[in-house]
């Protein structure tokens, strides 16, 4: 069942700094907050009931003068408890991995591990990105407007036209005269549809398939909507060119599709969906649960194929020498694939993809230099975004290594 608490997060994080008057309190909550959602995969609704009972054994740990959440706690000579509250609690992070363990080990699920998105997301999502993303070509296209003083040229970059217009028509064409091939105003939706379908193929091949599987996938895939939209821009390699204004107009196109598509689409209310899953898993036999079980534990997105043959076969084993049940012996599949701590392995894989997109990148500015192409600044700061990426990535596997 979904648990509630009936706090939100956001007053959780302000009793902690009301109770001594002390922002570091307040950031104390904040971190093991962030630890137990971004490490652990803690349902948001347990965190801040988690962190609610803390601060009542902190309250308890000290003398409170007055009573209720807007009570400031006073040391016994009446000034405000100075000792730091990771020397009254623990660190953060401690605390953080002390409670998630502490309900793995009771068997108790509180742990909310991100889902595939769903077709209405990724269409709701598509079009609000490619929003932002049509507004900043447009922005970039208009700053690549050589000549503002040629007549019409405000016109072009500000007022879509109907009216396209050939190459014979102008002196010059490109961007730099304020014209794009008319294809071009649907090219941030196909990028951004590209890349939450291949996060959505990942994500489902991966939960229903194995690794393996849903990399490949996602080759195919990526490199399909790559053909496309070269395909679509060769088409219109030689005209006919429609103003650069419809670079902006279609992202008022998208926002306006984003906004009327999520309120007419609505998301599915899980309220009743939580408990019809649950009630099916307790009646599932055995070959039903460890298919359940090793597709929870693929999701998760930080074990290899081997570690989940490995984890459902010492379950089957366990249970049949019990002589029970999957069911009996470790609750549903949800329950038993939660019992396992985050490996790690995820940050791993994050880290090699992006050195995968840097290689790209320097494989594409190096063609670029051998066949004489510019290499523009829109070139070397995809490159410099990857870099970052690829150093984020690795700082977090290095930090999940360590911890």
């Amino acid at each position: 069942m979904k648990y509630e608490t009936g706090r939100p997060l956001v007053d959780v994080f302000r009793a902690y700094e009301r109770l001594r008057d002390r922002r570091d309190d307040r950031q104390w909550a904040e971190r093991a907050a962030w630890d137990l959602v971004e490490r652990h995969h803690v349902g948001v609704d347990a965190v801040g009931d988690a962190l609610s009972r803390e601060l009542t054994l902190l309250r308890d740990m000290l003398t409170a003068d007055g009573c209720g959440d807007d009570a400031v706690v006073r040391d016994a000579d009446g000034t405000v408890s100075g000792r730091p509250i990771r020397d009254l609690l623990g660190m953060p992070e401690s605390w953080a991995e002390e409670t998630a363990k502490s309900w793995r080990d009771d068997g108790i699920d509180r742990f909310d591990y991100e889902q595939p998105m769903t077709i209405r997301d990724v269409v709701v999502y598509g079009f609000g990105l490619s929003c932002g993303l049509a507004l900043m070509f447009w922005i970039a296209l208009a700053f690549a407007v050589r000549d503002w003083g040629t007549p019409g040229m405000t016109s072009r970059v500000f007022l879509p036209s109907p009216v396209l217009i050939d190459v014979d028509d102008v002196t010059q064409a490109g961007k730099a005269v304020g014209l794009i091939a008319w294809p071009m105003p649907l090219i941030p939706w196909l990028l951004t549809m590209l890349v939450l379908l291949v996060g959505r193929a990942y994500r489902q091949v991966l939960a229903d398939r194995s690794f393996i599987m849903a990399v490949a996938s996602c080759a195919v895939l990526a490199v399909a909507g790559i053909a496309l939209m070269v395909a679509v821009m060769m088409m219109a390699a030689n005209g006919p060119y429609a103003h650069t204004a419809w670079m902006l107009a279609f992202a008022g196109l998208y926002g306006l599709a984003a906004y009327g598509i999520g309120r007419l689409w609505r998301e599915r209310d899980d309220d009743d969906a939580d408990v019809g899953p649950m009630a099916d898993d307790l009646l599932m036999n055995d070959d039903e649960w460890l298919e359940r079980a090793a597709s929870l534990l693929r999701e998760r997105n930080d074990m290899t194929d081997n570690d989940v043959r490995r984890i459902c076969s010492e379950a089957k084993t366990h249970a049949k020498h019990n002589g029970s049940t999957l069911v009996a012996e470790f609750g549903t599949p949800g329950e038993y694939a939660h019992r396992f701590a985050p490996t790690g392995k995820n940050r791993r894989r994050e880290f090699w993809y992006w050195v995968f997109a840097v290689l790209l990148a320097l494989a594409n500015i190096a063609w670029l230099i051998v066949t004489g192409g510019a290499v523009t600044w829109w070139v070397v700061g995809q490159l410099i975004c990857f870099d970052i990426a690829m150093i984020l990535a690795w700082r977090g596997w290095k930090a999940n290594r360590n911890h």
